[in-house]
């Protein structure tokens, strides 16, 4: 899954008036972070946590969001992917004056954290350590729930509704029309076996790409075969089987495959395809490491790529696998 603005504009397909995008059915994502950031400051701030002191959240300026927020559709299904810092600032007044100031803190709002479960830290500037204690237990608890209202919301605002359920604006056009209620056009038999035909038919790509990761050659091959470590990518979305002849499903399902030669901390080799290729179409990965002087050189020859797809292909090494590897497991980053 791509992030916002790391998809090839080729296959992302907008919302369109004359139905190309049947039933919400090709990948489509939208940006979500203002509507975070504006819902978010609102619902944050001016909260009370006490009357005698009276200690509160400041006003919405003081409530920062930052980080990313996006709402995935494929095949009429609805995906959220965010990962968000929350930042709430909060005061103690005493006559007329702020005497008292620190900060409730979210540092990580995300979809793979159970909303409920949103960890918020309190910090305090300066002396008034004394008034910790009450926004901890009162002020904490208040700003998690608001949290966790707002992913709600969030999530009924921008859930894509299933083809024949009731919406707001199918109801004012229903109004407005003959009262018979006709099932969208179905698409025609034919047409799923014309393009694959088309793509089966066209060109094909070798991707090379060459990486340094500051980690041991063992390493590196375990981030790409072990379960735990491709879950903790992948945000649990991944299965491996990691021997020879061993099926896999990563993203989701999004991609699966075969490993068809593996040989610890050197080489991988791999039947690869998209699920979204023709029935048959796949294409063969050959991932060789070389370790030396405390790093490994990881040189990616991928034979056999739709033309048409090559560059999300790239991009998805890139900056949905080996990108975030590096962050999670900390093995650095340099690319060649």
């Amino acid at each position: 899954m791509a992030k916002k603005g790391e998809g090839d504009a080729r296959w992302i397909v907008e919302n369109r008036e004359d139905g190309k995008n049947v039933n919400n059915w090709h990948w489509s994502e939208t940006d979500c972070i203002n509507y975070a950031k504006k819902n978010l400051s609102q619902m944050l701030s001016n909260l009370s946590f006490s009357e005698d002191p009276k200690i509160t959240t400041g006003d919405e300026a003081t409530v920062t969001v930052t980080g990313e927020c996006t709402a995935n559709v494929r095949k009429g299904k609805t995906i959220f992917y965010y990962e968000m810092e929350v930042k709430v600032a909060w005061h103690v007044m005493k006559e007329g004056a702020i005497s008292v100031k620190g900060q409730l803190h979210a540092p990580y709002v995300s979809e793979e954290v159970d909303d409920d479960k949103v960890e918020v830290k309190v910090t305090v500037e300066g002396s008034g350590a004394e008034h910790v204690t009450v926004v901890r237990e009162k002020g904490a608890p208040l700003v998690q729930k608001r949290i966790c209202d707002f992913l709600k919301q969030l999530k009924e605002e921008y859930t894509v509704k299933r083809p024949g359920a009731p919406s707001a604006s199918s109801s004012s056009a229903s109004d407005s029309s003959s009262a018979v209620t006709t099932a969208p056009a179905p698409v025609p038999a034919s047409a799923p076996a014309e393009k694959k035909k088309e793509s089966t038919t066209s060109s094909k790509k070798t991707i090379k790409i060459k990486d340094e990761f500051q980690t041991s050659g063992e390493n590196v091959y375990n981030m790409m075969i072990r379960p735990d470590m491709l879950n903790a990518i992948m945000q649990g979305s991944a299965q491996m089987d990691p021997k020879e002849g061993g099926k896999f499903s990563l993203f989701g399902g999004a991609v699966v495959g075969e490993n068809v030669k593996l040989v610890p901390g050197t080489q991988i080799v791999q039947k690869w395809r998209f699920t979204s290729w023709p029935e048959g179409v796949y294409s063969t990965v050959d991932i060789e490491i070389t370790q030396k002087s405390g790093k490994s050189i990881v040189q990616l020859t991928q034979t056999g790529v739709p033309t048409e797809d090559a560059e999300r292909t790239e991009q998805g090494w890139k900056s949905r696998f080996w990108g975030p590897g590096k962050q999670i497991f900390g093995f650095g980053s340099s690319m060649f």
